[in-house]
């Protein structure tokens, strides 16, 4: 990679990435109040998967394969711009072009590059030490809890004590309550911890840090602290750091007054202001939320919404608007793209495409588009079509068929698909799992287990959580039940060891799979990790019946 592809590529995701930034920072006060705080906070992951996708494979694919691309012409001006003005000068600092006389001797790719990297590296340096002098001074600074204190404790974290992920620790001085310690977390109390807040007010302290540290919101803001590092020169960085911290802390807050009534709502706002009350901020956490930020929290207190269609819109916001910033980092990539297909095929693609794609297409469009595809196929049917020109057309033949409900003819064109992308498994992968859940929708589960058992095999690495569902999924609609449970337990355990809440549907085909296979007792676990996740009346009923039918089976 030359110097100037180098820092192509690095103002490209700058601007791409303040793009995204600036959008979060402007919606997630809405999306919260609206949506609900989890929401809000999710959206920090669109900077970070629009990052990622510089880098995935799927980029080296999009040069193989007609992916949708989204054009950007506000952002593609800035990166277009400002490459020309740093191009402008080679690489002895002189001015190019011809308008100007006088140049600068600084002023080159070289050189801006080396700053950028100096000042990266320094920023990464720092963190890194500031971390490492929080973990060789946590100790001297605090003290661990006594008997009676640790009693304490347990008594105000109920079911929580026996899930602690980080030990407790009385700080030296009334700073706190703060979760800190990247690698190894440790829970931070005020040493006046005790005497400040009340046992309601101390429980649902303890229970709104268990929730930093069972969603590792850590690990996000040092991710957050990284970005800032590597772009140190970003006003926005250190802009969205602060407020990810503090939809950080929304969303736990809304988390642990989910169903609490007015009155704990009103003790909760009170704890808020007493944890204001301190000297300084603790220099290992780096946090202190100033008394704007206390305002909105809570002021958000009386906004929570936890309405499941406000949770379905939220989670299809974020999920939207990630796919459109993941597309939206391949920009760059689209001239190499069309360069693959020969220039008069490509328009009559894109013809295509537009037309299945316009706001008034209707059964009589998807016709006349597959008619015009099988056109295209004679015309160049003697000048030899490349498999990535093939692959192409089947692509679009797949997803015309899909939008006009054929979902047999859409089977066959995206299996066409498969056979011609062997060299692209990122993109096979989605293929396939495409394929799945077509027959999914047709009721042939047959032909779904062996697309997911496929996909298994075709994906590089260890297959994500929804993969393993997918197979489990289809051995449980063939009533194979005992086949589907290690799936199932594989997604959940996978699930959770990222940290992530398994999702209800989930714990509901672990549930009815156990309850074929007549295992009572894990059942009877996955009913109490239903009602503890998504507390149901209907679910304590059946972990009722469950325990009932237990006993008289031991009697």
């Amino acid at each position: 990679m030359t110097i100037d592809s180098m820092l192509e590529l690095g103002v490209t995701a700058l601007v791409l990435s303040s793009f995204w930034m600036l959008f979060v920072l402007v919606v997630r006060r809405p999306v919260s109040r609206w949506l609900g705080a989890r929401w809000a906070y999710y959206l920090w992951l669109v900077p970070l998967i629009g990052l990622l996708a510089i880098a995935n494979p799927l980029n080296s694919a999009r040069q193989r394969f007609s992916i949708p691309e989204f054009e950007i012409p506000g952002v593609n001006f800035i990166v277009g711009g400002t490459m020309s003005v740093i191009t402008n000068f080679d690489a002895t600092g002189t001015n190019k072009s011809p308008d100007t006389v006088t140049g600068f001797s600084f002023i080159t790719t070289k050189n801006l590059l080396l700053l950028w990297l100096i000042g990266s590296l320094t920023a990464l340096l720092i963190l890194a030490f500031r971390s490492f002098r929080f973990a060789t001074r946590i100790q001297p600074v605090s003290r661990l809890l006594s008997t009676v204190e640790q009693s304490r404790i347990d008594a105000r974290c109920g079911a929580l004590a026996g899930r602690a992920t980080a030990p407790v620790r009385i700080s030296a001085s009334d700073n706190g309550p703060a979760v800190a310690g990247l690698f190894r977390p440790v829970l931070l109390l005020p040493n006046d911890f005790f005497n400040r807040y009340s046992p309601d007010q101390q429980a649902l302290i303890l229970q709104h840090e268990h929730q930093h540290l069972r969603r590792h919101d850590l690990l996000w803001l040092y991710l957050a602290r990284i970005y800032r590092c590597l772009f140190w020169f970003n006003p926005l960085a250190y802009l969205a750091e602060r407020y990810l911290q503090l939809d950080q802390e929304l969303s736990c807050d809304e988390k642990v007054l989910a169903g609490q009534s007015g009155e704990t709502r009103r003790v909760y706002g009170e704890t808020l202001l007493l944890s204001t009350y301190t000297h300084e901020p603790l220099p290992q956490v780096d946090y202190l939320p100033s008394f704007s930020q206390i305002k909105e929290r809570t002021s958000m207190l009386k906004h929570h919404n936890h309405r499941i269609t406000s949770h379905m819109l939220g989670g299809i916001l974020v999920v939207a608007v990630s796919i459109v910033a993941s597309a939206a980092y391949g920009v760059g990539d689209a001239s190499e793209e069309t360069a693959k297909v020969r220039p008069d095929l490509y328009e009559r693609i894109m013809e295509v495409q537009s037309h299945i794609t316009a706001d008034e297409a209707d059964g009589t469009t998807y016709a006349t588009a597959l008619e015009a595809l099988k056109q295209i196929d004679t015309d160049y049917k003697d000048e030899s079509l490349t498999d990535y020109e093939l692959a192409q057309l089947s692509n679009l033949s797949g997803y015309t068929n899909f939008l006009k409900s054929d979902y047999p003819s859409a089977i066959v064109s995206y299996q066409r698909v498969v056979e011609l992308t062997n060299d692209a498994p990122a993109l096979k992968a989605a293929t396939l799992k495409t394929i799945a859940q077509l027959y999914f929708t047709i009721g042939d589960y047959e032909q779904a287990l062996a697309s997911a058992k496929q996909l298994e095999k075709v994906i590089p690495g260890d297959p994500p959580p929804d993969v393993w569902m997918l197979i489990g999924q289809a051995y449980f609609q063939l009533k194979q039940y005992e086949s589907a449970l290690p799936y199932f337990d594989l997604a959940v355990k996978q699930f959770e060891s990222q940290g992530e809440v398994p999702k209800e549907n989930w714990l509901l085909l672990q549930r009815v799979s156990l309850w074929e296979v007549g295992d009572l007792e894990r059942m009877e676990a996955v009913l109490e990790k239903l009602i503890e996740l998504y507390p149901k009346p209907e679910y304590e009923r059946l972990l009722e019946g469950v325990q009932a039918k237990m006993k008289r089976r031991e009697a």
